[in-house]
């Protein structure tokens, strides 16, 4: 339920559900007779002793609600999305808030931005590295990696690994013990913690010393596949849906890219033939 927080014509709290006494952090006795401010706060919306009292607050955190902060009891802020209603009686002008806290929902803005702004304006080679990189950077973890099929082998290369720091040279590697063998061609596999004890004989966990793993399959459009995207961590995964959505969201464009490099490599040894 959403947290809702009731206060009257001078911005002085009346009540508070269940649910806003969770999201602060205050029981209501605690809170019931003090300003409002105490728990939201607008860039320039902190003031509630104006002509118009509440009227004109709650009018100026409408125009800027975007920017409207929650204050936990321990003074930390988080940002808020607020439905804000005046009531009208014949006591007086009073204002309802209802609050949900979305510093996921800020986090996942936050993540795609930096995703796409990091791949949006290279292609190839480029383009693999950087979405590797761009995954890690924004889910702060440490490892991202993207490997391929290699034709007429089950191994599978790794043609990408972000490490933290730069990026590892190419390797091939057997998916057999790994958490990959139940991706590729597969489906989304997610581990938050554990994963060393889920695959004991998995060289990429024991080399990465791994807790937490996400693996995403790379298909082509006609199914066919191709290979996986993947993140492992050192630390158990804390946003596992935020990582699922950008490692979802990646597959798709790794998938896209690695056919335009088929078509390309398809293409250029058309043209070789043809030559000779």
């Amino acid at each position: 339920a959403d947290a809702l927080l009731v206060f009257d014509q001078q911005g002085v709290i009346e009540s508070m559900n269940t649910a806003a006494q969770r999201l602060f952090g205050w029981d209501a006795r605690e809170v019931v007779g003090k300003s409002v401010t105490l728990l939201l706060r607008g860039s320039a919306c902190d003031d509630t002793q104006s002509e118009h009292g509440v009227r004109d607050w709650i009018a100026c955190l409408e125009a800027t609600a975007a920017d409207l902060l929650g204050v936990r009891r321990d003074g930390k802020t988080f940002p808020l999305a607020v439905s804000l209603n005046r009531v009208t009686e014949q006591s007086g002008v009073r204002g309802v808030a209802l609050m949900r806290d979305v510093t996921r929902d800020r986090l996942a803005e936050r993540a795609m931005s930096t995703f796409i702004a990091e791949t949006s304006n290279v292609t190839g080679r480029e383009f693999i590295h950087a979405a590797t990189r761009a995954l890690a950077q924004a889910l702060g973890v440490r490892y991202a990696f993207i490997a391929s099929s290699c034709e007429g082998s089950e191994a599978l290369r790794i043609v990408s690994l972000w490490s933290g720091h730069a990026h590892e040279p190419e390797c091939t590697y057997d998916p057999a013990p790994e958490p990959c063998s139940d991706v590729f061609g597969k489906e989304l596999a997610v581990h938050a913690d554990g994963v060393r004890n889920l695959y004991p004989a998995s060289v990429l966990v024991a080399r990465m010393q791994a807790r937490s793993y996400v693996g995403h399959p790379i298909r082509a459009a006609n199914g066919k596949a191709l290979g996986i995207i993947a993140l492992m961590d050192v630390n158990p995964l804390s946003e596992t849906a935020l990582a699922v959505s950008l490692v979802s969201f990646a597959a798709a464009r790794v998938s896209a890219e690695f056919e335009r490099l088929d078509a390309d490599n398809a293409l250029l040894r058309s043209r070789e033939r043809l030559e000779l």
